[in-house]
């Protein structure tokens, strides 16, 4: 069963393995988000940085093993779901 959270600040999402599935962008101005295989902002990336548009994307159902961290830029208020 999918899980979702909302961010508006770099967080980690998951710790250990699991699916991130898509996110909705709420709002934002010039924000920017990149995803992480691990519990801190460090190697292996999993989608490097993304401008993305207000509206639902698809993430393709990207697999993470160790965690799932997001870096947030600039402002920017999104719902990532994820199992």
């Amino acid at each position: 069963m999918a899980k979702y959270v909302n961010l508006t600040a770099s967080a980690l999402v998951k710790t250990g393995s699991g699916v991130l599935k898509s996110m909705y962008v709420n709002s934002t101005s010039a924000g920017t988000i990149k995803f992480w295989d691990k519990t801190t902002a460090a190697t292996p990336v999993i989608n490097n940085t993304i401008t993305p548009a207000i509206g639902f994307h698809d993430l393709g159902d990207a697999n993470f093993t160790t965690g799932l961290y997001a870096t947030i830029g600039g402002t920017l208020d999104v719902t990532l779901h994820y199992e």
